[in-house]
């Protein structure tokens, strides 16, 4: 892809250019000698560009959310280098006292946790959404895909690398995209729904119910579902309005939020042990994670409309039809990690935009770029980091390597 194109790309889609360098994974300054033509795009972000334009198109993103799993009968070396596949020495060990266990593990945002004194324990693997995008990386350096991943704990290393696992919980996120043409659908109306006592227009196994409206310190944060009992075993379904809650994580308005990230709704089931073998094995069958996410939402959920009949003042129930469209086709979903939450790509683009107007005026108050730069090397050369953020900036560093992006 030549220069010109993306810069085409990017003003089709109405990014600035740091919208566009966060969409991409790059620094501002990369972006900009790509687009100048002082660096040829590599092919990797030729793909990245590509998958950017076909998510506008999608209705639906499926990725996994957070993860567990405990593997019995091995050692936390053998779990990070045989079944991770990452290094033994990438890892911070830390003490930690969280439930029954003492000791941590470390890397970026994927943590191991054991039990020193109580083996019987097992060895905890833990990720949120953003430890699972990065676990894909590495398994992308190996060959792999986190489905082929599942089945060979499953399947083939059983019995070599530990003696049994399980899974206390699988959080499945189902993102609904924003539609510009103002397609997309109310969560409210399913509040009203489940508020219409007369009928039922809502069915579903799941008894417990709860609702959060309001607002959070003057912020609007949305409107929350919850369906479920939530720390049981079973399977507790949140939908809630997640544009309202990135725009106030991120100190910014729903319309950029829309516009940048592009998330409407997120309908999120937290699957407990009796349900995460079971996803499991479906995934080791060949069903695509998507079917599975959907199979699972839609079996817990029956959603009607009432129809009134003028002649006989009666009401017919139907089935929802705005509901029912949002899922009803599963080559308009797309599986994808959910965008970086925390990285030093962040920080950075903060200090440029909170404090380079500062630099700016220290240059003139230095007398110059080669002061100011001095200056700034003093600084730099003094400051002390914490251990673990270097930590986890060296392996976003990594990361970034493996993948072929400056």
């Amino acid at each position: 892809m030549r220069n010109i194109e993306l810069i085409k790309i990017r003003k089709d889609l109405g990014y600035s250019q740091h919208d566009m360098a966060e969409k991409m994974g790059i620094s501002f300054s990369s972006l900009r000698r790509y687009e100048t033509g002082e660096r040829n795009i590599p092919e990797e972000l030729n793909q990245r560009i590509k998958e950017i334009r076909e998510e506008l198109e999608k209705k639906i993103h499926v990725h996994i959310d957070y993860l567990k799993i405990t593997f019995f009968g091995t050692t936390v070396k053998t779990v990070i280098e045989k079944v991770l596949g990452a290094e033994y020495s990438w890892f911070i060990r830390k003490r930690q006292k969280i439930h029954n266990y003492d000791t941590g593990y470390i890397l970026g945002n994927i943590v191991i946790r054991e039990n020193e004194k109580e083996s019987r324990q097992g060895v905890l693997v833990e990720m949120t959404g953003e430890g699972v995008r990065e676990f894909e990386i590495l398994l992308k350096e190996r060959g792999l895909v986190l489905v082929e991943w599942f089945s060979k704990i499953m399947n083939e290393w059983i019995g070599w690398y530990y003696t049994n696992f399980h899974s206390t919980r699988l959080d499945i996120a189902i993102d609904e995209m924003y539609n510009c043409s103002g397609k997309n659908f109310q969560l409210r109306r399913l509040l009203e729904k489940r508020q219409d006592k007369e009928h039922k227009l809502i069915v579903t196994p799941l008894r417990k119910f709860h609702v959060q409206d309001g607002d959070k310190a003057g912020e609007n944060t949305g409107l929350t579902l919850y369906f479920g009992s939530r720390g049981t075993d079973n399977l507790y379904i949140r939908l809630y309005e997640k544009r309202y809650k990135l725009a106030l994580d991120q100190g910014k308005s729903v319309e950029y939020i829309l516009q940048t990230v592009g998330i409407w709704n997120r309908y999120e089931l937290e699957l407990g042990k009796n349900y995460t073998g079971v996803v499991f094995s479906w995934l080791d069958q060949g069903r695509t994670l998507e079917q599975v996410a959907l199979d699972l939402f839609l079996s817990k959920f029956e959603v009607y409309d009432k129809i009134e009949d003028k002649q006989t003042g009666g009401v017919e129930l139907v089935y929802c039809k705005d509901f029912y469209d949002l899922f009803d086709d599963y080559s308009g979903i797309e599986i994808k990690s959910p965008k970086k939450e925390w990285c030093i790509e962040n920080s950075m683009r903060h200090l440029q935009l909170q404090y380079g107007g500062i630099l700016k005026l220290a240059e003139i108050y230095l007398g110059g770029k080669q002061n100011l730069h001095s200056w700034i090397d003093e600084v730099v050369e003094n400051a002390e980091i914490d251990e673990e953020k270097e930590h986890q900036v060296r392996f976003e560093r990594y990361l970034y390597e493996i993948q072929g992006i400056e």
